[in-house]
């Protein structure tokens, strides 16, 4: 079984990295093109609307990444649990078998 625990990781570093770059933009371009305070105000509201989006978006594709994580997890539990079971039963029989042989070989 495989896991990939760095792609979520890595995906949570490139989000932090972008809201702070967004924020850093958003400082810069107050302080350097001051404007009315009802344009301000609604360049902000759109801005925020806009990373909101974006946030809902990433938290989607990380939900999703990790039901396919965990579905694939499930498999793997599955198929390990299978091959067990299988491979109990296959000693079991065996097992049996030796005592079976070894009763006949007394009597």
């Amino acid at each position: 079984m495989t896991f990939y625990p760095k792609n979520d990781s890595r995906s949570t570093s490139i989000l932090i990295a972008l809201l702070a770059a967004l924020g850093a933009g958003i400082v810069v371009g107050l302080a350097i093109a001051p404007k009315s305070g009802q344009q301000l105000r609604a360049e902000i509201g759109d801005t925020v609307d806009d990373c909101l989006s974006s946030a809902g978006e990433k938290a989607e594709e990380l939900r999703k990444s990790a039901s396919n994580l965990a579905q694939r997890g499930l498999k793997e539990v599955r198929k390990a649990s299978s091959k067990a079971e299988q491979n109990i039963g296959n000693t079991v029989g065996g097992a049996v078998h030796t005592v079976t042989s070894a009763v006949d070989a007394v009597t």
